[in-house]
């Protein structure tokens, strides 16, 4: 590797956890570089199993957002994750509401009782992709191998395609013992192993991720904030990203307190709690 190459740090290739949006252990190996592949511009040297595409320009997108509750709150760094996963039911949803982050928004919320507004800056340099035929990690391969020993073991589709009452017979030690028995052992040991790769490995894996950074700010606002209306709201965003800029002293072309004057509110004086964060992404 020459002294101008770096090593990529933003990989795929790791198991997700979509309940608290955290990540897990590797399923791929995506420490091998027997290749020596490197990426478009030269600069950074890859893993055999993934690809890069060169996103870098001079762009950064600027994005204000307004949340009326923390449950439509969405992740700095997960978001599509959690959209591809997202279920929704008369009686529930079910996605990724047990994160850190939505954990801050909600407390927020819970004591200032208004919305939430988020602006952020993002850059995108790299996308990382893992390619459709890559090795597993040794680890998680021994751990799936193990899992289809015991299925293979206990003949699951003979044993569970039988009727109910022969199942019946089986589990309480009727008209099948010894292999029978041990089969529905090896099932159950199966499903185990199962719920521990859940556990150690996560409900998804991640198979594309972007490499950049993001700069967020999140205020919380007063229990007032309620009443603003729909227009009123998307004028708020546009005070959130003035305000946001300002905040780096970058120029937006209107300054705030003109934007501030056309919503007929301060942005400030509605702000109970603010949160800055920052996300890095290349070394």
């Amino acid at each position: 590797m020459r002294p101008d190459q770096q090593l990529l740090s933003v990989l795929p290739g790791s198991g997700w956890d979509n309940l608290i949006n955290e990540e897990r252990g590797l399923t791929i190996d995506r420490e091998r570089y027997t290749l020596c592949r490197l990426s478009s511009d030269g600069k950074l040297l890859l893993p055999d199993d993934v690809f890069v595409e060169n996103l870098r320009s001079s762009n950064i997108e600027l994005t204000s957002d307004v949340f009326s509750h923390f449950t439509n709150y969405t992740s700095l760094t997960s978001y599509s994750m959690n959209t591809a996963t997202d279920v929704k039911m008369n009686f529930a949803s079910v996605s990724g509401d047990f994160s850190f982050e939505k954990e801050y928004i909600r407390k927020a919320e819970n004591v200032n009782r208004g919305l939430t507004v988020r602006s952020q800056l993002r850059h995108r340099i790299y996308a990382v992709h893992q390619l459709p035929d890559s090795t597993l990690h040794p680890r998680f391969r021994n751990r799936l191998l193990d899992i289809a020993a015991h299925l293979e073991a206990s003949n699951t589709t003979v044993l569970f395609n039988t009727s109910d009452a022969r199942r019946d017979a089986i589990t309480q030690g009727g008209e099948y013992t010894g292999k029978h028995f041990g089969a529905l052992v090896d099932h159950i040991r199966a499903a185990y192993l199962a719920d521990l790769i859940v556990r150690d490995y996560g409900t998804h894996t991640v198979t594309s991720v972007e490499a950049g950074a993001v700069i967020a700010k999140v205020d919380s606002l007063s229990g007032s904030s309620r009443l603003l209306t729909s227009s009123d709201r998307l004028q708020l965003r546009a005070t959130a990203s003035s305000a946001f800029m300002g905040f780096f002293k970058i120029s937006t072309g209107a300054s705030t307190s003109n934007v501030e004057q056309s919503v007929g509110f301060n942005l400030q004086t509605l702000s109970n709690c603010t949160h800055l964060t920052q996300r890095l992404g290349i070394n």
